[in-house]
């Protein structure tokens, strides 16, 4: 199974048509359903039911689409639309009635190929259909469609019953869309086929018409087949010679000569209608004898859909499945060696009696640096079983079951769930030795596995079954294991009752499902919410804030990469720190309430968080609450940090963005170095609202430089004087940070000359989010500059827009903002389709605005490498101009990839502030004025 992308269509796959049953014990059997087979897709609650030839039944079946929506899963279920009559029979003429309204109706549903973002179309059909069960179970829209040991028994019942056919499948089959092989069989009780009509002959009496003439499909050419000449209502006759007459041609459809007309007198038609037809036998000739019963349009099927169905003999099929035996024993012997039945005995026993080994666990630890576990023995009657919170590159829990003085183990990316409706991805990773079941602690970033762990739950498991004895209940895993599903039964603190663990097959060959059965144990409430070890009652955070262990060590970046840019950053690295944390009971004790409490006096005034003005954004910082704390010492400054846990983005939190600011602090210093900064704080979320400070009003720590203002518009309860934040070394970055800034915005220009900008700014901003539009407004930009022989330096905005920056000397704010105002003119000509100068929103529509706004004193825009407050941390991002291509998006650049983008690439914008650049350019601007 592959976690995936729902498909956006699904071509039902196809049965083969057989003359009688095969008698094989690698199939079931179903009942064929005399019905509409429709492919049903549900994503973010929107249903849609699509038919064989694709056309969309969903507003035609109400209460079907209904029964889906309340699933309140994504999905995608293959099934039968059916009438049943009073003798509970599908009856396909009342279906063909169906007007849509709340009348009897069922949906025989007997495949499960898509479920909340994991694609099932490999997993084994028994699989599929046991999930696919306990999904519909209890809604009685659905008719879940049984499945059978004895083939040839059910055969003869349905032909006692008058209805359709069975359905034979491979128990291990995967489904393959549009697929017809031997995978899928069908035999009909009476021999049934869609054709497709080709023609008419007249009557010589007063019927509308003698005939109909039909064919199929055959390497893309109509072939003729056949004629009907009974099963038509009378009443019905006149309709359907109407619909004929409305697609009549001159010529002949079919690629073969029509035989036996009889005489009459023949018209054509374009091959658009399906119809479905009984008859009696074919030919050796491929032709049907005698003529055949109509029994009704198919509108659910398209034309080129229909090919010829001529049965394979039972015992054709049962020779191709003994050959795919063979084929299978010798692919799995060694090359050279042939399969015995002394070898298979040997190698059963071989399965039957392993002992998993630690010997990946070993090779991928070093013990001398990791605290994790080596061995141990099982000392107890018992069978245990723990799950383990791994706080590493990805959150995920670990699930592990003894078996033979070993834990099996797999890790759950969501966690475990005590809802059947959850189907847990499960992916098996290597044995644990068994005193792995207490390990609490951080493993040591660099080591596989690098993060922190506690023991989320714990306790004992036996099988379903009523097996008893350890030894007996081991060999019952481990023979099951091998048979690819565990029913289990979890003793534990928060996992009680029995579970299912289910292989898949998809391009992860280590992929199985973990879902909670319903015993009366099930619970709908997420229980990864109860966070607490069950050994120490510490959260993942409080583990990892144990005095005796390192903290916030970077565990979300990339080994290698990440470790060797880290080398390159002057000063220690801020997550490999010990904190300073009072412990009381066990457990970490949090010094402060509220973040106010964590700052001093104010150094304006001597004002305190308690009497600053009631208007002050500080208020909003000072009155979050602490749910976790600690100091670090970064280039002998001490920072207090608090709440890195709070995830910021869905899969980010608060320690990820300041280890990632850590990480590429050489190169984003340099383009804050000096700037005054509006500072965006979003202190709750990136999707939650911000606000800005200016003014720091004193409460700025010793490292953080400030330049200070005279505010230009008095404001009532505000100083005269604006402090702006200046960040020029890594303190000051990560206390920003801290503070709750995702992005840094600085000035245009320096402390040192604040009245002249360094670089004129250009801001492509369009209104719709479409990033193309940016993209091709800015390769004509770079056209412009080429023509006039400027350089100038692009970004992404690391949202919807792009960024260019033209280094300048000399200018004045406002005449920066002529210049930039005349270069946008410029650009807009170049792209007036799809561009505007217009600066009010309102009047833009959905084109792009060619910004020449951001170019007044204090006016900012995000610095390069600054993370944005987007729906990802995706960061505004200097780019190559050869890298500007339609195929770009924002979100290539994120904190994941920025740092070993910066490894490769370097700072791409280093020459923003060369000197001689900025002449050059200042000449050529010079002219603009």
């Amino acid at each position: 199974m592959a976690r995936s992308k729902m498909p956006a269509i699904v071509s039902p796959m196809l049965c083969t048509l057989t003359a009688a049953p095969v008698e094989s014990t690698d199939y079931i059997y179903e009942m064929k359903w005399d019905g509409y087979r429709i492919v049903s897709r549900v994503e973010k609650n929107k249903v849609t039911m699509s038919s064989r030839g694709g056309l969309d039944y969903t507003r035609k079946y109400p209460l079907i689409a209904e029964a889906l929506k309340s699933l309140e899963h994504d999905l995608i279920i293959d099934g039968e639309v059916v009438v049943l009559n009073e003798e509970g029979k599908p009856d396909f003429d009342t279906l063909q009635l169906y007007n849509g309204k709340r009348s009897p109706i069922r949906y025989c549903v007997f495949d499960l190929l898509y479920l909340d973002g994991n694609n099932l179309m490999e997993l084994p059909l028994c699989q599929r259909k046991e999930l696919l069960e306990t999904l519909v179970k209890g809604n009685q829209i659905f008719l879940f469609s049984q499945s059978f040991e004895d083939g040839k028994a059910l055969y003869e019942k349905v032909l006692e019953d008058n209805l359709e056919g069975i359905v034979a499948k491979k128990k291990d089959s995967p489904y393959v869309p549009g697929a017809r092989a031997y995978d899928w069989l069908k035999v009909p009780t009476r021999k049934r086929q869609e054709f497709v009509i080709g023609g008419w002959a007249e009557s010589d009496k007063s019927r509308s018409f003698k005939s109909l003439l039909f064919g199929a499909y055959e390497n893309g050419m109509l072939q003729w087949i056949g004629r009907s000449g009974g099963g038509y209502k009378q009443a019905e006759m006149p309709g359907i010679l109407k619909q004929l007459q409305e697609i009549e041609t001159d010529e002949s459809p079919f690629a073969n000569k029509v035989l036996d007309t009889k005489g009459a007198k023949t018209h054509w038609v374009k091959p658009i209608l399906v119809a479905n037809f009984e008859f009696a036998t074919w030919t050796k000739s491929g032709r049907i004898r005698k003529p055949a019963t109509f029994l009704g349009f198919r509108k659910d099927k398209k034309p080129k859909d229909v090919v010829r169905e001529v049965p394979k003999e039972s015992q054709t099929v049962e020779a191709v499945i003994e050959q795919q035996h063979e084929e299978e024993q010798e692919n799995s012997q060694p090359k050279g060696k042939k399969s015995s039945n002394k070898d298979n005995v040997k190698n059963n026993k071989k399965a039957e009696d392993n002992k998993s080994d630690l010997e990946k666990y070993h090779q991928k630890r070093s013990f001398d640096i990791t605290p994790e576990p080596t061995g141990g023995a099982p000392d107890n009657q018992k069978l245990i079983f723990v799950v383990q919170k791994h706080d590493a590159s990805h959150l995920h829990y670990d699930f592990r079951l003894e078996v033979r003085g070993v834990l099996k183990s797999w890790a759950v990316p969501k966690g475990p769930s005590m809802n059947p409706k959850d189907h847990r991805l499960a992916m098996e990773v290597e044995d644990h030795p068994y005193d792995y079941k207490d390990f609490e602690g951080i493993i040591p970033e660099g080591q596989y596995g690098g993060g922190t762990v506690l023991v989320w739950d714990n306790g004992t498991w036996e099988p379903s079954e009523n097996i008893k004895g350890k030894k007996e209940q081991e060999h019952w895993l481990l023979s099951h294991y091998h048979k690819n599903k565990l029913s289990i039964t979890l003793h534990g603190k928060k996992l009680k009752g029995k579970f299912n663990l289910i292989k898949t097959y998809g391009k992860a060959e280590n992929a199985w499902l973990l879902t909670k059965v319903k015993d009366g144990h099930e619970l709908e409430t997420d229980i990864t919410k109860k966070d607490q070890s069950v050994l120490s009652g510490y959260t993942i955070l409080e583990v990892a804030m144990n005095s005796h262990s390192r903290i916030w060590h970077s565990n979300r970046k990339n080994s290698a990469v990440s470790a060797q840019l880290d080398a390159e950053v002057n000063g220690p690295e801020v997550l490999n720190e010990s904190v300073t944390t009072t412990k009381a009971r066990g457990h970490t004790q949090i010094k402060h309430s509220t973040v106010g409490q964590l700052f001093p006096k104010s150094k304006n005034n001597g004002s305190t968080r308690s009497n600053i003005s009631a208007e002050s954004n500080w208020n909003k910082i000072f009155e979050e609450k602490i749910k976790s704390e600690g100091a670090i010492t970064i280039e002998k400054q001490t920072l207090q940090l608090s709440n890195i846990e709070k995830k910021l983005w869905k899969k980010t939190n608060k320690a990820a963005l300041i280890a990632y600011y850590n990480s590429i602090s050489r190169y984003i210093l340099p383009h804050l170095k000096d700037r005054p900064l509006t500072l965006h704080v979003k202190n709750i979320s990136a999707g939650a609202p911000g606000f800005y400070i200016k003014d720091m009003e004193g409460f700025q720590p010793d490292f953080l430089d400030i330049h200070s203002t005279k505010r230009k518009h008095k404001v009532k309860g505000k100083a005269g004087i604006i402090d702006y934040a200046v960040c020029n070394n890594l303190p000051a970055l990560l206390w920003l940070i801290n503070l709750g800034c995702i992005d840094l915005n600085p000035w245009n220009s320096t402390t040192k000359k604040p009245d002249e900008p360094d670089y004129i700014a250009i801001d492509l901003d369009p209104s719709d989010e479409d990033f193309k539009k940016a993209a091709k407004t800015a390769v004509k930009a770079k056209e412009y500059f080429h023509t006039q022989q400027l350089s100038a330096f692009i970004k992404t905005s690391g949202q919807t827009g792009i960024h260019i920056f033209i280094p300048c000397k000399g200018f004045t704010h406002p005449q920066a903002r002529k210049i930039a105002e005349h270069i946008c003119q410029e650009i807009h000509e170049l792209t007036p389709m799809f561009t505007t100068l217009e600066v009010s929103v309102d009047k833009r529509g959905s084109k792009l605005f060619v910004d020449f706004s951001q170019n007044d004193q204090a006016d900012t825009l995000a610095a390069a490498y600054s993370v944005r407050p987007s729906k990802q941390p995706a960061v505004s991002t200097p780019i190559e101009w050869e890298e500007l291509t339609l195929d770009l998006k924002p979100s290539d650049f994120t904190i994941e990839n920025i740092p070993s983008r910066l490894l490769e690439k370097g700072d791409l914008w280093k020459d923003l502030h060369n000197s001689n650049i900025k002449t050059k350019n200042s000449k050529i601007l010079q002219l603009m004025l």
